[in-house]
């Protein structure tokens, strides 16, 4: 019984919240800043969670044939929230660093 494997594709996690725009002769990222960044950041990943909560809640209904795509949603929400806590607690450190150098 043949069976079909289909391609693998780029995750939106892996695309759009580890990329960082190169910075422009002020200092300031070329697409805005850093808030800008940190806001884009933070929506997509708000995205990826209530993308895998509404495949958890079609799972439940019955409306999903494949477990697996529902499975990838759910980590990927996982991975990019994690991802983004992990952020947070390196900026929260170099703020405590900064805090503690004495001028």
């Amino acid at each position: 019984m043949p069976s079909q494997i289909n391609g693998i594709t780029a995750l939106p996690a892996a695309n759009g919240i580890a990329s960082v725009s190169q910075t422009t002769n002020e200092g300031e990222a070329g697409s805005g800043g850093f808030q800008n960044m940190l806001s884009d950041m933070m929506r997509k990943v708000n995205d990826m969670q209530i993308q895998g909560d509404q495949a958890t809640m079609a799972l439940h209904a019955g409306k999903v044939e494949n477990l697996h795509e529902v499975m990838l949603a759910v980590e990927e929400a996982d991975l990019s929230l994690r991802m983004l806590v992990q952020f947070r607690n390196k900026a929260q450190a170099a703020y405590d660093e900064i805090m503690r150098i004495s001028i």
